[in-house]
């Protein structure tokens, strides 16, 4: 629902901030772009990216398509969340969550992702052409 857009424009203030959802709805209501990340194109990468539980909707194609596209968009920080087939089996309760999902192994998006990010840890990645040195310690597992 773009709930970190307000905190986002307060603490940068003069940063650009695009919305982008599948539902025209959304898209006038709240003015963000109709679009999807798998085929989204912009002028511009940005310098973060925030996709919160956008991919598991997508089938395994279109899925690919949006990790490998995240890595043409996002040219500094990206923060990444899904709900895994692990989350669904272990963590996450059933009775409140979506069940219209792809859900796929970690495993299956850490190997897209890591084509063109450093996992950071807690949902961040770094770009890796981004030109900054990540300390052993400072990576992920």
């Amino acid at each position: 629902m773009g709930l970190l857009r307000k905190p986002l424009v307060a603490a940068f203030p003069r940063a650009r901030y695009t919305g982008l959802e599948v539902s025209p709805y959304l898209c006038r209501r709240y003015g963000w772009i109709e679009g999807s990340i798998d085929c989204f194109r912009d002028a511009q990468p940005f310098d973060l990216v925030i996709c919160y539980d956008v991919v598991p909707y997508l089938d395994a194609l279109r899925g690919a398509r949006a990790l490998a596209n995240l890595g043409r968009l996002c040219r500094g920080l990206l923060y990444f969340a899904a709900l895994t087939r692990e989350d669904w089996r272990e963590i996450c309760d059933r009775r409140r969550t979506d069940r219209g999902m792809y859900l796929r192994p970690a495993a299956w998006y850490r190997h897209r992702l890591r084509r063109h990010f450093v996992e950071l840890g807690v949902g961040f990645w770094l770009r890796r052409s981004c030109g900054v040195p990540v300390w052993r310690l400072e990576r992920a597992p």
